[in-house]
């Protein structure tokens, strides 16, 4: 029998203050689930390399982050990162490194998507104007 999901949602200022008390919330989240400790801090991280993307990217000046968990028990943990920033798809910008490339001559940029979306199993974006919606998934 399927579990109603479980829904949690808080914002927070765009900010890097605002970091730690955003992946404490995320961490939150996670106790509340079976996942083993390499799942939790994978999906931790890929939140974390996200919200750091949009506090320093998607605003010129002050801005909110909003946070959606949605935890249903019987297929999925999805979170989604909402931001009334300047459009941004941080999918076209995701890059395999070049591993046969130095590490110090590489540009910068594009790595940290790329391991977002290594570390989850769904990673999508949307521009539902005025907001971006970046959704990562991770299957229980």
């Amino acid at each position: 029998m399927s579990q109603i999901p479980l829904v949690e949602h808080i914002s927070f200022d765009a900010k890097l203050d605002n970091l730690e008390p955003m992946i404490g919330w995320v961490k939150n989240q996670l106790a509340e689930l079976n996942f083993s400790k390499q799942l939790s801090d994978q999906v931790q991280l890929a939140l974390e390399e996200a919200l750091v993307n949009v506090i320093n990217y998607a605003y010129e000046e002050e801005g909110k982050i909003d946070l959606i968990a949605t935890i249903n028990p019987d297929s999925e943990l999805r979170f989604c990162i909402i931001d009334s920033g300047i459009p941004f798809n941080p999918l076209t910008h995701a890059k395999k490194p070049d591993i046969s490339e130095d590490l110090m001559k590489q540009k910068e940029g594009g790595l940290g998507i790329f391991f977002i979306c290594k570390m989850m199993d769904q990673v999508d974006y949307q521009r539902k104007d005025p907001f971006n919606v970046l959704t990562l998934i991770k299957t229980m």
